[in-house]
């Protein structure tokens, strides 16, 4: 490691890795990138590079962004495994070297965009078949989660993206466990905070999962282009998802696989910037940054046409918005509906070119996928259908709620023949 380089992100690592018990017990998957993001705020990244290197599967290659712009230059560390089974012993166990990887990430949009940019500058080992993302405050809940995840890919050789079960920071108590389509909305159907009991254990196929500790495999970013940075990191994983649905690929949630996400910025202890809020009442609301989110999902979700019209509404919809919450004593958030507005104005195109653009390119790429999937059968109690891509050839199966489908961004309940096509 390049002694003249300084941070504490090299420290904490450093740290860890000397920590780090030796054991025969793990091995090395030399075909997947862990990718750690970092920023000021590093509170929770020594407990989630901890609990990385404490998997019974590593994965070959560990980078660390460091979004704070303290590292310079690439730095690495590397370290050997050898693998003993609990077989016979008929030759010595090979060494396998796990590369622990520092580089300094500037101006990230969102995490994936952090995330490509690191993996930008370091390069891609031909090897490599997927990775493995994590934010600093979401580290893996057991020593199996990452090969939790392996034994999932390999048994669905048809998912395009595998995610996580959201936990809280204790891993005792759920955020999500997947996220189904809603009105041009998303829900978890999973009261956030409720007890783990593996009550939602069963759930596979979904329209969305969160990014934070998801297997992504390469093949993945390089057909569907990747996330979209305009999204921002509260919404582009809903969209990066929304997307490989609608082009017949598969979005699973593998429950047996453990994230504990302690979402610091959405809970407040972490500023925009990625500094670390210590004022308990200080906490900084999101309420603004995820209702934007929402508005650029929801808009993109929708033909262009309808935006001028649903522009018009959304000044009712905030109105009233904004009187509920001046009535439930919540001034700030009132505001935020509002202003809210004004997002709604730029993305239809009443304000502001630049977001026109983004938001004109995020519906042209959706475009791309819908009208592509054919119901090819339906179970008995229509709870489970078989969609095939006409344009791939792939067919997967979605578990929908109450027999909903989700058509070209637009929910048709009932029977597939008097659904919109």
């Amino acid at each position: 490691m390049n002694s003249n380089a300084s941070s504490d992100i090299q420290t904490i690592v450093t740290d860890v890795l000397n920590s780090r018990p030796y054991t025969h017990r793990q091995d090395v998957d030399m075909s997947v990138a862990a990718v750690i993001t970092a920023q000021h705020d590093l509170r929770f990244l020594a407990s989630t590079v901890g609990a990385v290197l404490a998997q019974r599967m590593l994965p070959g290659m560990i980078v660390i962004a460091d979004c704070t712009g303290q590292i310079e230059q690439p730095m690495q560390m590397t370290f050997d495994v050898i693998h003993s089974s609990q077989d016979v012993l008929t030759e010595v166990p090979e060494a396998k070297t796990v590369r622990v990887i520092l580089v300094g990430v500037k101006q990230a949009a969102s995490f994936m965009d952090a995330v490509t940019r690191a993996m930008d500058q370091i390069g891609i080992d031909a090897g490599i078949r997927a990775l493995w993302t994590l934010h600093d405050d979401s580290r893996p809940a057991d020593d199996r989660c990452f090969e939790t995840l392996l034994d999932a890919w390999r048994n669905t050789p048809t998912a395009a993206l595998l995610g996580a079960k959201q936990l809280d920071w204790q891993a005792k108590n759920l955020h999500n466990v997947g996220l189904y389509a809603g009105h041009h909305d998303v829900v978890s159907l999973v009261v956030d905070g409720e007890p783990d009991q593996e009550q939602y254990d069963g759930r596979q196929d979904v329209l969305s999962v969160s990014l934070s500790g998801a297997l992504v495999p390469l093949a993945t970013l390089r057909a569907f282009e990747g996330a979209d940075p305009w999204f921002g990191t509260f919404a582009e994983s809903t969209d990066l998802c929304r997307r490989i649905c609608l082009g017949g690929g598969r979005v699973v949630v593998v429950p047996q696989a453990r994230i504990a996400h302690r979402r610091a910025r959405f809970e407040g202890i972490r500023s925009k910037n990625g500094r670390p809020v210590e004022d308990e009442d200080g906490r900084i609301d999101p309420y603004l940054a995820v209702r934007e989110a929402n508005a650029k999902y929801a808009y993109t979700d929708m033909h262009r046409s309808w935006w001028p019209l649903l522009w018009l509404w959304s000044i009712i919809q905030s109105l009233g918005l904004a009187v509920l919450c001046l009535a439930r004593k919540q001034p700030y958030h009132a505001c935020c509906s509002w202003q809210c507005r004004g997002v709604r104005c730029c993305v239809c195109g009443v304000l502001g070119a630049p977001m026109r653009g983004c938001a004109g390119k995020a519906r042209s790429r959706l475009n791309r996928y819908p009208r592509c999937l054919r119901i090819i059968g339906r179970s008995g109690n229509g709870s489970t259908v078989a969609v095939r891509c006409a344009t791939r050839g792939m067919s997967c199966c979605s578990v929908l709620l109450r027999r909903t489908i989700c058509v070209n961004g637009c929910c048709v309940d009932g029977d597939w023949p008097s659904a919109r096509r």
